[in-house]
C-alpha cells in the first residue's frame, strides 16, 4: 500500500496509468536544480522549488512526481519520467537536454486548470523512448 499522499491523489485522478499488478515504490525527496537550469528556466525553477518531490518507481521505470496544493487546497501535479541520454533517438538542443536531464519528461498531469497546456496530452518534453514507443 502506498502511503505517499501525493501519489495516492495521482492514482485517484489518473486511474488508467497503473496496471493492477504494478510494482510501485515511493520515496519522498528533494531536487537540486543547477545554476545553469536556473539561468535558462528561471520561472520553472521557481515553480519546481515550491513542489513536493517524490521519486517513484513503477515496474522498474523511474519517475519524479512534482506536486503542489492549488488555491483550493487540491493536490495537483506532474509525473515526469526520468530518461537517460542513451534513450534519446535523435539529437536534442542543449536546453531541451538540460530540461529532460534535470526534471524528466512530463508523462502525466493531474488536477490541472482547465486551460493548462498539459490537458489531454499523452506526453510532453521527451527526448526519448516514450515518443518512439507511442508513435
Amino acid at each position: 500500500m502506498i502511503t505517499n499522499n501525493d501519489f495516492r491523489v495521482f492514482q485517484e485522478e489518473v486511474t488508467w496509468f497503473l496496471k493492477p499488478a504494478s510494482n510501485v515504490q515511493c520515496i519522498e525527496s528533494d531536487i537540486r536544480l543547477s545554476s545553469e537550469f536556473n539561468e535558462i528556466f528561471p520561472k520553472l525553477t521557481s515553480l519546481i522549488e515550491k513542489a513536493r518531490v517524490t521519486l517513484v518507481t513503477i515496474d522498474e521505470l523511474d519517475y519524479l512526481l512534482f506536486a503542489w496544493d492549488n488555491k483550493k487546497n487540491v493536490v495537483c501535479g506532474l509525473l515526469n519520467i526520468i530518461e537517460e541520454a542513451e534513450s534519446y533517438f535523435y539529437e536534442l538542443i542543449p536546453e531541451h537536454e538540460l530540461l529532460i536531464r534535470i526534471i524528466g519528461g512530463i508523462r502525466e498531469a493531474f488536477n490541472q486548470p482547465n486551460d493548462s497546456f498539459s490537458n489531454n496530452q499523452k506526453f510532453h518534453i521527451f527526448g526519448c523512448r516514450m515518443l518512439k514507443r507511442n508513435w
